[in-house]
């Protein structure tokens, strides 16, 4: 013979997940130093323009060289 178990259903309250705290903006050096690694590396290659990639999923590029982080709607 089975044992079968008896199941029930309750109702419970949402869990409490607080606040999170948004991350620490970049100092003005570390953005300065992004800038100037992309300016040195456009030197290095002898290049004329720089494009950065930047899609719903992969934004990060841009927000790094920018410092906004932008959405695309």
């Amino acid at each position: 013979m089975r044992d079968h178990k008896r199941h029930r259903l309750i109702e419970i309250d949402w869990p409490e997940s607080g606040k999170c705290k948004p991350p620490p903006k970049p100092s003005t050096e570390e953005f300065e130093a992004g800038v100037d690694a992309a300016r040195s590396a456009i030197e290095r290659f002898h290049l004329s323009h720089l494009a950065v990639y930047g899609d719903p999923e992969n934004f990060a590029n841009i927000a790094y060289l920018t410092g906004s982080d932008p959405r695309f709607e």
